[in-house]
């Protein structure tokens, strides 16, 4: 099984608007980085995100492209600072591959909490847009590939 984690693309500021939607910028990160996954023709069986609009819009992006199975929802436990034991807690249950589109410091805790390196910092982290999968290995976790929203699709302008 799969896990994807994927920081939300670039938001507003709050000082701009409170609610911190997906700016112009923002958007062109996650359409790209939703491009390439339906490129490598990526099937996930949800994809759940915080609820806060950035991540809701990064959430519905990608799932336009790659229109998951169980398709995507809101999900308690994925804000910046809630604690990683929902969030493992709804991996465990998962019976098809999950993408989970959330913030920092979560996703870096999330991915510290399923991956456990030996040496603290030895992980890769998480720009906007950006997505890192892991893989279960038996009863570990390690990672398997990370993308940016600066890799374009073949034969893409």
């Amino acid at each position: 099984m799969k896990v994807y984690l994927v920081r939300h693309g670039k938001a507003v500021p709050s000082s701009e608007d409170p609610a911190q939607p997906l700016s112009k910028e923002g958007r062109g990160e996650i359409e790209n980085l939703a491009r390439t996954l339906a490129y490598l023709n990526l099937r996930v069986g949800k994809i759940v995100h915080s609820g806060k609009l950035r991540a809701e819009q990064t959430a519905g992006i990608i799932a336009d492209k790659i229109s998951p199975a169980e398709g995507i929802e809101k999900a308690d436990g994925l804000s910046p600072n809630d604690h990683i034991d929902q969030a493992l807690e709804m991996i465990k249950k998962a019976r098809a591959d999950l993408m989970i589109v959330s913030h920092l410091p979560f996703l870096a805790n999330l991915l510290e909490g399923l991956v456990r390196p030996a040496v603290t910092g030895e992980l890769p982290s998480f720009g906007t847009g950006d997505l890192i999968v892991v893989e279960s290995a038996g009863k570990d976790w390690r990672i398997y590939t990370s993308l940016g929203p600066w890799v374009k699709p073949l034969g893409s302008q």
